[in-house]
């Protein structure tokens, strides 16, 4: 299993967010969510991206509401390491895959979380 979180996943469901959970924090698997439910069609020409800070920290992107880490971006196979993000009125900036986390919208189907509730738990 690979060090880094670098992957794309066409998101059919949700149970595949929390796949990342242990590299993307719950808020951010919330926010993803809603993007994917709200803004983003199957087929898109846009993905959502999730990048860490050593990476974000040059980048021009901007970043979604309430989240520093998440962006909407046009995504494309660069070469074998590198995607190549755009977002309107940028230059293309190259994002290593062994890091970079790609969401695609794969359904029409909303996504809903898992939660349970407090008696859930109660045995």
């Amino acid at each position: 299993m690979s060090q880094t979180p670098g992957q794309r996943l066409e998101v059919t469901s949700y149970e595949q967010l929390q796949d990342v959970s242990s590299k993307i924090d719950d808020r951010e698997i919330e926010i993803v969510k809603s993007l994917l439910n709200n803004e983003l069609e199957p087929g898109s020409d846009e993905s959502i991206v999730w990048l860490p800070e050593f990476i974000r920290r040059g980048s021009d992107l901007e970043p979604v509401d309430g989240s520093e880490e998440l962006f909407i971006c046009s995504v494309e196979d660069y070469s074998e390491d590198a995607w190549g993000a755009t977002q309107q009125e940028t230059e293309t900036e190259f994002l290593a895959k062994s890091w970079a986390v790609i969401f695609d919208s794969a359904t029409s189907e909303e996504l809903e979380s898992s939660q349970k509730g407090l008696t859930s738990w109660a045995k």
